[in-house]
């Protein structure tokens, strides 16, 4: 009985842990990734803070949440490039975005294990956005 409450457990962990999922494809699924901090490629400053980002690729959807949801920034997908077939393990996945009438580029990008976000965009038509996302963390919606 005591080992079929550790397995019990164990599997629990594994299905509630965030990025559990094996063999998830990011184009077939709808991910949720945080992050911590930010650099801006113009000047290599760094900023900490808090926000996420949501695809939603079988749906052309990306979201920018900032502000604890106060403020989200809505994207569509209009082309995707995909070179990962599994989150767990090394790979990119490049979106064309669409965003306020202008175009841009979103890059998700898992290398050594880390995942970054590099979005370049110019959503007012005078604000060039070339920024890189640090993701602490993912979860399969």
């Amino acid at each position: 009985m005591k080992h079929l409450t550790i397995i019990c457990l164990a599997i629990s962990v594994m299905i509630l842990s965030p990025g559990s999922a094996s063999g998830q494809q990011v184009s077939k699924s709808k991910i949720k990734w945080t992050v911590t901090s930010f650099r801006d490629l113009s000047d290599n400053s760094e900023t900490n803070s808090a926000m996420q980002f949501i695809t939603d690729i079988p749906n052309r959807s990306l979201q920018w949440i900032q502000n604890g949801g106060k403020t989200t920034y809505a994207m569509t997908i209009l082309k995707i490039e995909e070179k990962w077939r599994d989150v767990l393990a090394d790979g990119s996945c490049e979106l064309s975005i669409q965003w306020t009438e202008q175009n841009g580029r979103c890059a998700i990008i898992k290398k050594d294990g880390q995942i970054k976000i590099h979005l370049q965009a110019n959503p007012s038509g005078k604000d060039n956005l070339n920024l890189e996302f640090m993701v602490s963390g993912y979860e399969i919606l």
